[in-house]
């Protein structure tokens, strides 16, 4: 399949151009089942952590985090007003989960802190409450 795609000036690899070339293969009745059948579209060894990721991966981190720092964590099923729950030996605590990044000429940057009151988030950031 990725020899299709590469032979078609197309992206090897790629979600879209595969569905593209399926969708052309069925309009002008192409059978293409024996490509699918063998194929796969994404090769593990082209996965790379992309920090534009972060927001959707940012509560299984911190997870993963206090997992290895020695405590057992849960993560509600219906939706609350925290993201995790840490069992820590003075009790559980909740935990809600903050993310940010944004892109600077020395590449991605990361910052924790709120700017309270600050309509156009230019206020000075402030560490939030351990509480």
């Amino acid at each position: 399949m990725n020899e299709l795609l590469h032979s078609l000036g197309l992206q090897p690899g790629s979600d879209e151009a595969w569905t593209r070339v399926k969708a052309n293969a069925i309009r002008l009745g192409l059978d293409l089942s024996r490509l699918e059948s063998t194929s796969d579209i994404s090769e593990p060894a082209a996965w790379r952590p992309d920090l534009r990721n972060l927001r959707q991966a940012a509560t299984s981190l911190a997870a993963c985090w206090f997992s290895l720092c020695g405590f057992n964590t849960a993560i509600p099923v219906e939706p609350t007003v925290y993201d995790l729950l840490v069992s820590r030996p003075d009790g559980i605590k909740r935990v809600q989960v903050k993310t940010t990044t944004h892109k600077s000429k020395n590449g991605w940057m990361i910052q924790v802190g709120r700017r309270p009151y600050s309509a156009r988030n230019n206020a000075r950031l402030v560490p939030y409450d351990p509480d």
